[in-house]
């Protein structure tokens, strides 16, 4: 897993690596509604749902980039940094 999930990043452009993502969590979050709540999706509600997700995450760093910038503001560059966290529990 840790391979192919090093693999997927390390070849992918940031929008690809932003799909991957969102797409995992929403299947996930899907799956589990059919587990434990019995609630069923199509394949096709769960794709509008990644790009409408998408489309918000898109919409929130326009805002932020027509922000006003403070000039007297001191600017840290700082490398890009991604974090993944996963939360999964099983029975045996």
């Amino acid at each position: 897993m840790w391979e192919w999930l090093t693999w997927v990043f390390s070849r992918g452009t940031s929008d690809q690596c932003r799909l991957f993502c969102c797409g995992h969590w929403l299947i996930w979050t899907y799956r589990n509604r059919l587990i434990y709540e019995r609630k069923s999706t199509t394949g096709g509600d769960i794709s509008k749902q990644i790009y409408s997700y998408i489309s918000e995450l898109d919409g929130i760093e326009e805002k932020n980039l027509t922000l006003k910038i403070d000039r007297d503001h001191k600017h840290v560059d700082r490398r890009m940094r991604v974090t993944i966290y996963f939360d999964i529990a099983f029975d045996h």
